[in-house]
């Protein structure tokens, strides 16, 4: 118990620190953590275990931060981040942040309240679709095509993503394929865009407590999110983004605070049905999973003090995201030194990049950052560049059928 209490601790001291700097995955960190874990011998698994689980949970909330205040990114936040910048604009960014909080808190609960049925259906529907997911995967690249307004653009990008993938898991022997390739096309590609930014004060925002909702149209959005989350996490590299992609094809958000509320529910929910989605179908569908399945086996039997963990931490983290959110609105009338910040993080993931997958590693940083922002110059949705996993799984999929 005091091994899962100090891990606790310790995952969400971390994950404040590491939730504010722009670009830094939770996943990028599990990587980082599980290094350190194996030099020095893993002791204490419960530990680690609840750190991770912390630590990722931690970063569910305080990542609205940078995305809020600096305009980072990376690919789970993708579909607030237009939301919360235009929050910013109307100096109402505290309104993004609260209904952020809140879904945040939703899709966690809500998914936990649904495990059982999640862990049931998951099993029964994985064995009936299995064979048709290559198809299901290509249909979902088809629609993400549809919606770009420069299909030719869009699909370049999908072709080169997927490309790139192809060859990251094919051809070249990284020890952590996903590092330089998530951090290159999600992490490094907005920093280096963020560098041509200028320094600009942010207007002064409105202090806030409440948030105005309405309880039906919430209510509705909590139970769409949670769905779609369910349902994608069956399939292989649908990352929550995909999913919000999916429900915006339904469903009618007009205010800013809505999309954010539904954003934040599908993102946690992906946590929640991460865990639930291993102990069904024993497939990794998260970075965190993936890490803590290297440390020990997951079963149903530990699946209760890991999801009371996420309870603890989330309400941890709730607190003070909302405190350090409202003191950083009260600052924002001085400069943010956006281009310091976002140089030591640029060095820190090259140096991160170098010391894990050596010199390949950092060629496939360099192919990926050039993918990203040449997405973001060609103003083609960052979703896109999400093929370098699907079109590899569909590869997969279809040789081995």
């Amino acid at each position: 118990m005091l091994e899962i209490i100090a891990g606790i601790g310790a995952g969400i001291i971390v994950g404040i620190f590491t939730g504010l700097i722009p670009g830094l995955h939770s996943n990028l960190l599990t990587i980082i953590i599980l290094s350190l874990a194996q030099k020095i011998g893993i002791q204490g698994q419960q530990f680690w275990i609840a750190g991770l689980i912390a630590l990722t949970t931690t970063h569910l909330f305080i990542n609205i931060l940078p995305s809020a205040f600096l305009g980072a990114t990376n690919d789970e936040n993708i579909m607030e981040l237009l939301p919360l910048q235009r929050l910013v604009k109307k100096g109402k960014v505290l309104e993004g942040i609260l209904a952020g909080i809140l879904g945040t808190m939703a899709g966690l609960y809500g998914t936990m309240l649904i495990a059982p049925i999640i862990i049931w259906a998951s099993a029964l529907v994985y064995t009936k679709i299995q064979k048709i997911i290559p198809f299901i995967l290509i249909g979902l690249l088809l629609l993400l095509l549809k919606k770009e307004p420069n299909k030719f653009k869009a699909g370049l990008i999908i072709f080169f993503s997927g490309l790139l993938g192809w060859l990251v898991f094919n051809k070249f022997t990284l020890e952590e394929p996903l590092l330089p390739l998530l951090t290159g096309l999600f992490g490094l590609s907005s920093l280096l865009i963020g560098i041509q930014n200028k320094e600009t004060k942010i207007r002064m925002q409105k202090q806030i407590d409440t948030i105005k909702t309405e309880k039906k149209l919430w209510t509705r959005l909590g139970i769409q999110g949670i769905g779609i989350a369910s349902c994608a996490s069956l399939l292989p590299t649908i990352s929550s983004s995909h999913a919000a992609f999916l429900v915006s094809l339904w469903t009618k958000v007009y205010q800013e605070v809505e999309w954010i509320f539904l954003s934040s529910i599908i993102n946690a929910s992906y946590l929640i049905t991460s865990f639930l989605t291993f102990i069904a179908l024993g497939k990794e569908r998260s970075g965190m999973i993936a890490g803590i399945a290297k440390i020990t086996n997951i079963d149903s039997t530990q699946l209760e003090w890991m999801l009371i963990a996420v309870i603890i931490t989330s309400g941890i983290a709730a607190v003070w995201t909302w405190k350090l959110a409202k003191f950083a609105a009260r600052k924002t009338k001085n400069k943010i030194p956006i281009k310091k910040i976002t140089y030591c993080v640029i060095l820190l993931m090259i140096f991160l990049t170098m010391t894990i997958t050596g010199w390949k590693g950092l060629f496939v940083l360099v192919l990926a950052a050039s993918i990203g922002i040449t997405t973001a110059l060609w103003r083609v949705g960052r979703s896109l560049e999400m093929a370098a996993l699907i079109i590899p799984v569909i590869i997969y999929f279809l040789s081995s059928a």
